[in-house]
Parts: C-alpha cells; sequence; structure tokens
C-alpha cells in the first residue's frame, strides 16, 4: 500500500520519495498550499487532522494525506497503516473536502 501511494508522487507534484526514505513533508491540505503531503493524527473520537510539515513517531500517527488540483476538482488521498486502507475522494471545493475528510471519511481512528 505504501509503495503505491508513493510511487506517483512526482506527477502531482510532489518530491519523489521510494519506501523506506525519508518523506519530504510539503504544502498544506487546510490551507490550501499545494499540491501537499503531511501526516495525519486522531483529533477528538472520530476525528482527523493533518499536521502540516511535522514528522511524527509511526505509533502516534494515523497516516499520511495527500492533496491536490487538477483543473477545477480537488483531490484527496489517504492512507491508515493500523488497518491497511487507502482511500481516495476528490470534490469542486478543497474547504469542504477538507472538512468531510476531517470528520466523516472512513475508517475511525
Amino acid at each position: 500500500m505504501s509503495t503505491f501511494f508513493l510511487r506517483g508522487m512526482p506527477t502531482l507534484g510532489l518530491p519523489a520519495t521510494a519506501y523506506g526514505d525519508s518523506l519530504v513533508l510539503t504544502g498544506s491540505c487546510s490551507a490550501g498550499d499545494l499540491p501537499s503531503i503531511n501526516m495525519m493524527v486522531a483529533e477528538g473520537l472520530r476525528g482527523r487532522t493533518e499536521v502540516p510539515g511535522v514528522s511524527i513517531p509511526a505509533n502516534e500517527r494515523l497516516g499520511l494525506i495527500r492533496c491536490w488540483q487538477r483543473g477545477e476538482r480537488s483531490h484527496i488521498e489517504w492512507t491508515t497503516g493500523e488497518v491497511g486502507v487507502y482511500a481516495a475522494a476528490t470534490g469542486r471545493k478543497l474547504g469542504a473536502l477538507y472538512e468531510w475528510w476531517r470528520h466523516d471519511a472512513g475508517p475511525e481512528p
């Protein structure tokens, strides 16, 4: 799953990263600074949030989130290492898509 997630980085304008290499964190989905890739952590009992530019130990993070824009469509992809989930969503407005991801996208933390 991680290899699949990392393989497409250069086509999105993100730094190329091989599995096992240090991830270059950049941008911010929440601030609209795209493209971006960051780690995510649980927020409250059901939510999650991105942590821009901060490397978080594997046992404290939920996974990774990356965001980018193609034309008029916003894209969010995320992984949840604990349960082995890769998911993707698209929408017209990044802010609304990001808020949906934070509160309603699965799996629950």
